[in-house]
């Protein structure tokens, strides 16, 4: 049975929902409890629950494939053209590219669109031929090539071959590595269908022919050096790092026959709103994103802040921002404390935490020297109005 054969439960987050027993074998459930828990929460039939399944997704957004006859379709309360775009700030994503997309009325439909854009555009290259890059190789020879190392030939006076150092001008690096990686992983996701997937494989045979696919984490397609041989691979990897940071683990690619896609809201939440922030900041300003805090020395404690907003003219900082992507009716006391210890840390008097919907019960309290304020980035609406409202707490 196909992947799209298979019975389909759409969850929307943090609403649990039930369902009778018989609709969800017990060994499917099991699976779902065993390696999908932090996504979904699964109460088996019991007379706690009526002798129902209760399901409830727990800020995951996407598809989980569970076996050939149950897959699950995790949905936002935001509205979907709001993730898109959410996405758009969150990857740098080439507006172009998207263009048309964001009109997707599925999670899935826009997945496997996007993963159409990445394949259409790889071929493209190919077309035009792989960016090549000159890389040090070191080889025994028949023949001198590049730079001969005598030292060798000194140790293997009797010997026929030569061990030389020389560079190949060669389209096996990184940059084409990383497409093969991403694309080999795409063709196995839950989200392929047999309609993108033709295109996702020609695109991943014509990388894989000129460069050797390797596992790859999502980093790897961050801070790359790009000039004018290769600066159009700086979309696409950003193409790549969305599907390698959301097609399920690395570690669990040689076991499953198909991978999850998966997002979690509150990390997308927090890479949205900075770089929202990053592209609306008036002159004066500049945003740290995920600057490392060290509390103690060697034996002391790390942590990262979500944001730390400069003046750009005297570098001194001028506020933190947490970003927390949940509708509690109040602060939490942890969270509280949380960010009050990054403005003492960072020496500066304001300290935000950000919320996708505003509290019932919002803070605006002093500790010392030190004002803490719960803002909002609305996602319920259109989301410049929603940044430009929090740039206005934040700026004042």
């Amino acid at each position: 049975m196909t992947p799209a054969a298979a019975r389909r439960i759409r969850l929307v987050e943090h609403r649990p929902q039930l369902f009778p027993a018989a609709d969800i074998r017990v060994e499917d459930g099991a699976e779902l409890w065993r390696t999908y828990s932090k996504m979904v929460t699964v109460e088996f039939p019991s007379p706690k629950t009526d002798d129902r399944w209760e399901l409830k997704s727990e800020g995951w957004v996407g598809y989980i494939p569970v076996s050939a006859d149950l897959a699950l379709e995790l949905y936002p309360k935001v509205p979907l053209a709001n993730i898109f775009r959410m996405l758009e700030y969150a990857y740098a994503l080439d507006p172009k590219w998207l263009a048309g997309l964001v009109a997707s009325d599925a999670l899935e439909e826009f997945f496997e669109r996007l993963a159409a854009v990445l394949a259409k555009r790889v071929l493209a290259r190919a077309r035009h031929g792989l960016h090549r890059a000159y890389v040090t190789e070191s080889d025994l020879l028949p023949f001198v090539r590049g730079a001969l190392d005598l030292a060798d030939l000194y140790r293997r006076p009797a010997s026929v071959s030569l061990a030389c150092e020389y560079q190949d001008h060669t389209a096996d690096i990184d940059d084409n590595r990383i497409l093969a990686w991403t694309l080999s992983r795409i063709a196995r996701s839950a989200y392929c269908s047999d309609r993108s997937r033709p295109q996702v494989r020609r695109a991943y045979h014509a990388a894989a022919s000129a460069a050797q696919p390797a596992p790859f984490l999502p980093g790897a397609c961050a801070s790359r050096t790009y000039h004018r041989l290769n600066d159009d691979y700086r979309g696409l990897h950003a193409l790549c790092r969305f599907f390698l940071e959301n097609t399920g683990p690395t570690h669990e690619a040689g076991r499953r026959t198909m991978l999850p896609f998966l997002i979690e809201m509150s990390g997308l939440f927090e890479r949205f709103v900075a770089e929202w922030l990053q592209a609306h900041l008036p002159p004066g300003y500049r945003l740290q994103y995920q600057e490392p805090l060290n509390l103690g020395g060697e034996w002391g404690v790390d942590y990262r802040i979500d944001m730390v907003l400069y003046d750009r003219t005297t570098d001194a900082p001028r506020c933190v921002l947490d970003a927390k992507y949940k509708a509690p009716e109040r602060v939490d006391q942890a969270d509280f404390n949380q960010v009050v210890v990054y403005a003492k840390a960072k020496q500066c008097s304001q300290a935000f935490l950000v919320y996708p919907v505003p509290l019932p019960k919002p803070v605006d309290a002093f500790v010392d020297d030190i004002r803490v304020r719960s803002v909002t980035f609305g996602l319920d609406g259109e989301l410049d109005a929603g940044g430009l409202g929090l740039l206005g707490a934040v700026i004042g």
